[in-house]
């Protein structure tokens, strides 16, 4: 679960403010959602440290459901204490540019991108690209949180 592992690297939970950076004890995933006419909306999905990632699928699951019905109709786009998340399960990547509308980046907001699963050999492997402001973190945080992912999925086999 890569919120999750991300909530356990510190770094990973500094935002920029008005030239200050704070420390948040947790991060959510703000994630694009692809609707039926393929235009996209974005959903927030709360992270509860204590939760199995069947109960974060389902808490997800709802929190979807409720904006396709349009009970949740102002996500916060403006929180700092996010992760700006989206998958591109249609294609596989090598690399990825990632989307900016705003200053989300001067802010220090993360983004990760999932890809398309694919086989390589025996293996199956899942593209995933990671965004950060470099005042705040750097290649030695990225590298860890691939650790902490990939040590998580080898407890699911």
């Amino acid at each position: 679960m890569a919120i999750k592992s991300i909530n356990e690297i510190p770094e990973f939970k500094l935002r920029i403010k008005n030239e200050k950076v704070y420390a948040f004890d947790s991060v959510n995933v703000g994630s694009t959602i692809l609707n039926e006419d393929h235009t996209f909306s974005f959903c927030d999905f709360i992270f509860t440290p204590t939760s199995s990632i069947f109960e974060f699928n389902a808490s997800g699951k709802k929190a979807i459901l409720k904006l396709k019905r349009g009970e949740v109709f102002n996500t916060n786009e403006d929180e700092l204490a996010i992760v700006h998340c989206s998958t591109i399960p249609w294609v596989s990547f090598t690399g990825f540019k990632h989307a900016r509308k705003g200053d989300e980046y001067s802010k220090g907001i993360p983004k990760i991108v999932f890809g398309g699963l694919f086989n390589d050999n025996e293996l199956k492997k899942i593209p995933f690209s990671v965004e950060v402001h470099h005042a705040l973190l750097d290649g030695y945080h990225v590298s860890l949180l691939f650790s902490k992912m990939q040590q998580f999925i080898n407890t699911l086999t």
